[in-house]
């Protein structure tokens, strides 16, 4: 998708903010926005194998039940403001960079009569990407590169791989 989202103020209170500060800014100005994300994909990829399905190894099913999924996000970087200079801020010029994340799931069923068992992995960012999600201190920021600012707030960061492993029990 493709957009562009401009308009006074990201917050009811951001004009409040600037006045309190003793910024000044145009009231006639558009700025782009603090959501304004030009472009985005997303695509989804499931492939399941029914029961009795899929390839078969001494007569038994060995993929039937499970289900492989795979969901792909990239964005274009979202805007920021870089630190006051004079009376007048620079409201929303600079722009975090691009981001991606893969996540993998993998389920497979067990039909143990009379109950069926599922078990699931789902790996959250598969590559293990670093995705600057918060800027804690522009300047800082601008500067050297660090985004958490002088104490290197982890937060910054989106979160690492993590594993979500699974069972549920179905009666």
């Amino acid at each position: 998708s493709f957009s562009v989202v401009k308009g006074r103020y990201s917050s009811p209170v951001e004009a409040y903010e600037y006045g309190s500060g003793g910024y000044i800014v145009e009231p006639t100005q558009d700025n782009y926005l603090d959501w304004d994300q030009r472009h985005m994909a997303n695509a989804h990829l499931t492939i399941t194998v029914p029961r009795g399905d899929g390839p078969t190894l001494a007569g038994y099913s060995i993929l039937e039940g499970t289900d492989l999924s795979i969901d792909w996000a990239w964005g274009s970087g979202f805007p920021f403001s870089p630190p006051p200079g004079g009376v007048v801020p620079e409201i929303n010029t600079e722009r975090y960079p691009w981001t991606m994340q893969t996540d993998l799931g993998l389920t497979r069923k067990l039909w143990l009569d009379p109950v069926e068992l599922q078990i699931g992995l789902t790996v959250f960012n598969l590559f293990d990407r670093m995705n600057l999600d918060h800027i804690y201190d522009t300047g800082h920021y601008l500067e050297p590169g660090e985004p958490g600012g002088l104490m290197e707030n982890p937060g910054a960061w989106s979160p690492a791989r993590h594993i979500c492993l699974r069972a549920d029990l179905l009666w």
